[in-house]
C-alpha cells in the first residue's frame, strides 16, 4: 500500500477541509501531513450518539478522547466515504 500513500494523504487533507466547514469543529488543516486527521468536537456533543450514527452508517471509528477525535484515510476510504462521514458528523454536531 505504500505506492498509494499520496492518495491517502490527499484524502486526509480533503477530510480536514470538509471537517473545517462544519460549524463548531476545530481542525488545523495546515497540520495534516499524513493520512490521519485530528479534530476537536464542540463542547456538549453527544459522543455516544455520534458513535451510534457512525455505526448505523457503516463507519468505523474510535470515540473521542479528551474532546478530540482522529480519523484515518486508507485504501478503503474514498471521497464518497469521506463525504458520508462528514455528513454524519454534521448531522450530530449541527443538527
Amino acid at each position: 500500500m505504500t505506492q498509494r500513500l499520496d492518495v491517502d494523504h490527499d484524502n486526509a487533507r480533503y477530510l480536514a477541509q470538509q471537517l473545517a466547514e462544519v460549524p463548531g469543529i476545530e481542525v488545523d488543516t495546515e497540520d495534516v501531513h499524513i493520512n490521519m486527521v485530528w479534530f476537536a468536537l464542540p463542547d456538549g456533543v453527544d459522543v455516544p450518539r455520534l458513535m451510534r450514527a457512525f455505526e448505523a452508517a457503516g463507519i468505523r471509528a474510535n470515540g473521542a478522547y479528551g474532546g478530540k477525535m482522529r480519523l484515518v484515510t486508507h485504501w478503503q476510504i474514498d471521497r464518497e466515504a469521506i463525504d458520508r462521514t462528514v455528513a454524519v458528523i454534521r448531522i450530530v454536531v449541527v443538527g
